[in-house]
C-alpha cells in the first residue's frame, strides 16, 4: 500500500487492494477502526515532477496507481500544468480513482488516461525517449516495465519508479 492523498488534502489516507482471500495483515488492515494508531516507514521512492513541460509517462500496474492520483491531483489544485500520459495496467476493468482522475481532465489538455490489461511495447514505443517514464506496481510490474523500458533504450535518467523492493542498479 502507499499514500495517495495529495499535499494540499487534509487527511492523509493509504491505499490497498482487499480481495476476499487475504493475509493476516491485509486483515489487520481491513478491521482498523478510526482513531486507531498505526506506524508507518518512509517516506520511500523519488516523484517529483521537475519539469512540467516535459511528458511525463505514468505506468501504473494495480494499486501503483496511489503517487499519480497524489501528483495529478495537486496540479490540478495548485493550476499547475503537465502533460502526462497515465497507462493503468490491471487484471480487471476496474481502475481505482478513475472518476476522480476523469474529472481534472479538462485541466489537462495534453494528456490522458488509457486502460489496458496488459502494457506492451508498442503502447509505449509511441512516446519520445526523452519523456519521463515513471513506474509504479507490484516488483513483478515494475522489473518488467524497467526490462522493457532499458530494452527500448530509454535513457536511465528518464526513469523512475516505486517499488518496495526494486532498486536502480
Amino acid at each position: 500500500f502507499t499514500i495517495s492523498r495529495a499535499p494540499h488534502e487534509r487527511y492523509l489516507s493509504i491505499s490497498t487492494r482487499i480481495f476476499t482471500k487475504r493475509s493476516s495483515f491485509k486483515n489487520a488492515l481491513n478491521n482498523l477502526k478510526v482513531g486507531d494508531e498505526i506506524f508507518a516507514k518512509g517516506p520511500d521512492g523519488d516523484f517529483v515532477i521537475e519539469n512540467t513541460k516535459q511528458k511525463s509517462v505514468f505506468l501504473a500496474g494495480g494499486i501503483g496507481i496511489t503517487p499519480y492520483r497524489s501528483i495529478i491531483l495537486e496540479h490540478a489544485y495548485r493550476k499547475k500544468p503537465l502533460k502526462f500520459t497515465l497507462i493503468y495496467s490491471g487484471k480487471t476493468s476496474f481502475m481505482p480513482f478513475e472518476d476522480e482522475l476523469i474529472n481534472v481532465m479538462n485541466i489537462f489538455p495534453h494528456s490522458q488516461i488509457l486502460k489496458k490489461m496488459r502494457i506492451a511495447r508498442d503502447d509505449l514505443a509511441k512516446f519520445d525517449k526523452n519523456s519521463i517514464f515513471y513506474v509504479s506496481g507490484p516488483d513483478s510490474f515494475v522489473e518488467g516495465m524497467l526490462e522493457l523500458l532499458t530494452k527500448m533504450k530509454i535513457p536511465e535518467e528518464n526513469l523512475a519508479f516505486y517499488c518496495g523492493t526494486v532498486k536502480k542498479k
